[in-house]
């Protein structure tokens, strides 16, 4: 990343120059970039990130400090609190780039990927749950599927949760510790959730089943 205008203007034409060469080589991520931003300067981050290619149920986790981006596609992404995004390139807003150079890791490594643990799974197959923990204590993710007109057994988590419909319809029951109150919540594509700590609840799928993530935190024990 250069400070002078000049200097920049030199390397975007050698970025042109790279976009060609990388046609011979298949790397389209590039091409991709400089028909969307072209010239631009963030064009050469595509060269030493990491291409994942990820499959339906596959997890991918980032640590702090890292740059990313999203390419094509739909994802379920959960992160830690944070009120800092660093931009440098790819973007008409504000690019800071000292205080990236500051902030980056400089590592070379493979992503890390985690799979999921199969929690629950009843012996007739109308609904499972599982669970995508990463080494990080602030997040979790919970995925819920229930075949049509089936349900869920009742649980309750120690955490506060947050939940959003992938797909289908049905209804989400709940009764707090106390039981001296409880309600019911319709749910369908695209809703969202709040669920507070230690409250039993169960989903019941209407006739197209269910498809539920939650993001929780965990203890790292």
């Amino acid at each position: 990343f250069f400070n002078d205008t000049a200097t920049t203007e030199i390397y975007t034409e050698q970025i042109v120059g790279s976009v060609r060469c990388v046609q011979e080589t298949g790397t389209w991520v590039s091409l991709k970039l400089n028909e969307e931003y072209p010239g631009d300067i963030g064009i050469f981050v595509s060269l030493f990130l990491n291409y994942v290619q990820m499959e339906a149920g596959e997890c991918l986790v980032l640590n702090p400090n890292e740059p990313h981006a999203y390419l094509e596609g739909d994802c379920v992404e959960s992160q830690a609190n944070s009120n800092n995004v660093i931009r440098a390139g790819l973007t008409p807003k504000f690019k800071d780039k000292d205080t990236l150079l500051s902030s980056l890791t400089y590592e070379m490594k493979d992503p890390s990927v985690i799979k999921p643990i199969l929690l629950t799974q009843d012996d007739q197959d109308e609904f499972s749950v599982q669970l995508y923990k990463p080494y990080y204590w602030e997040f979790q993710v919970i995925v819920i599927k229930v075949q049509e007109s089936k349900q869920t057994s009742p649980f309750k988590i120690s955490y506060p949760q947050v939940g959003i419909i992938i797909s289908g319809e049905g209804k989400s029951y709940w009764k707090n510790s106390n039981k001296q109150s409880k309600g019911e919540l319709n749910l369908k594509k695209g809703v969202t959730f709040f669920i507070g700590a230690d409250v039993e609840h169960y989903f019941e799928a209407g006739n197209k089943g269910i498809e539920i993530y939650i993001c929780t935190s965990h203890s790292l024990q």
